[in-house]
């Protein structure tokens, strides 16, 4: 089982009932580190434009488009970034 699925599952089961020690934390601060997991989850699933940079490589300008989350290049229109899985939106590209 993955930490997004686990952590989903403690909150949908409200299971944290455990040992201050079981994560090194308490209840509160487990809860919250399972909901910013999910947030971050939420957040690479949610589309975003590609950044559209323009470099110069010998002595020639080119354009290109990187991840917004990560800014690694996107080498063809994809769905989402094979690096991160950061979703993509193309909407307004050509």
């Amino acid at each position: 089982m993955n930490k997004y699925q686990e952590a989903l599952d403690r909150i949908m089961n409200d299971d944290y009932d455990f040992p201050n020690d079981y994560y090194g934390e308490d209840r509160a601060t487990a809860m919250e580190r399972d909901e910013e997991t999910l947030q971050k989850l939420i957040e690479r699933a949610t589309p975003k434009k590609p950044l559209h940079e323009v470099m110069l490589f010998c002595d020639e300008y080119i354009e290109t488009r990187l991840c917004p989350n990560c800014n690694e290049n996107l080498p063809f229109k994809c769905n989402y970034c094979m690096d991160c899985g950061q979703s993509l939106d193309w909407g307004d590209e050509e």
